[in-house]
């Protein structure tokens, strides 16, 4: 029974770690306000530089002259980024609805629809998706990313996710005892007992499953996505040495 408890916290945690796997951590240096014509780059609040249609560049307010080949170069940068935070937002989303979707169902399966793990960890994934679309979102057309809220994503929903999660986990330890109860019941032999209670377990682990899935794949694309960026960032620095200090995203995989 431990077991299920470790994967329920697990999987949820999961729910927040967006493009951070085995492979693959991101840290966000500078924020977005994106459109597939025009990029402006963020620190907190404040532009840092501008690429405008065309691919034309000012940093801090200075417009800054560049060749046809780098505003092409520019433009194109500016092209990706807004694709890939697009893809971002709609992908939080899609996975954030599978896994609040198939989280119900796991519990609604094991426990019964009107549980209060049912409620509980609805609550649960509606904060942490309440977080995670602050942090990619867009806003009269423009694609928003916004650095100091995904990098301390953590910090924030420490203030309250995990008092929900325990709410979940007691839930379920309280569940699981009454479960175990019954199946010791006269009602029924013992082998029915425990033959009914696995096929619960075993649809709720169907489910889960199908959760687990939806947050990987979300995760291996973007972190797919961002390298590719990443890329393209590294040689637009290298044809334009002016934005070397303003790099998006660093990746790097761990040890």
């Amino acid at each position: 029974m431990k077991n299920i408890f470790v994967l329920v916290g697990a999987l949820l945690f999961s729910a927040m770690g967006l493009a951070d796997n085995d492979g693959c951590h991101i840290h966000i240096r500078h924020g977005l306000q994106v459109t597939p014509e025009s990029m402006r780059v963020m620190s907190a609040d404040v532009p840092v530089y501008q690429i405008g249609a065309g691919g034309h560049l000012s940093i801090h307010g200075e417009a800054v002259e560049l060749s046809p080949e780098q505003r092409k170069l520019a433009a194109q940068y500016t092209g990706d980024m807004a694709a890939l935070i697009h893809q971002w937002i709609d992908l939080v989303s899609d996975a954030m609805a599978v896994s609040q979707s198939s989280l119900e169902q796991a519990f609604a399966h094991a426990f019964g629809e009107k549980s209060v793990v049912v409620e509980k960890s609805g609550r649960v994934l509606a904060r942490a998706r309440e977080h995670l679309e602050k942090v990619a979102y867009s806003r009269d057309g423009v694609y928003i990313l916004d650095a100091e809220k995904y990098n301390n994503l953590d910090r924030d929903l420490d203030k309250g996710f995990e008092k929900d999660l325990d709410v979940v986990l007691a839930s379920l330890r309280a569940v699981l005892v009454e479960l175990i109860g019954a199946m010791t019941s006269d009602e029924g032999s013992f082998e029915e007992n425990m033959e009914a209670f696995g096929e619960r377990m075993e649809l709720m682990g169907t489910e889960m499953q199908v959760m687990g899935d939806s947050l990987g794949t979300m995760r291996d694309v973007l972190c797919e996505q961002v390298q590719a960026v990443q890329k393209l960032e590294q040689k637009v620095v290298k044809a334009i040495p002016e934005l070397a200090q303003y790099p998006v995203f660093e990746r790097y995989s761990r040890p």
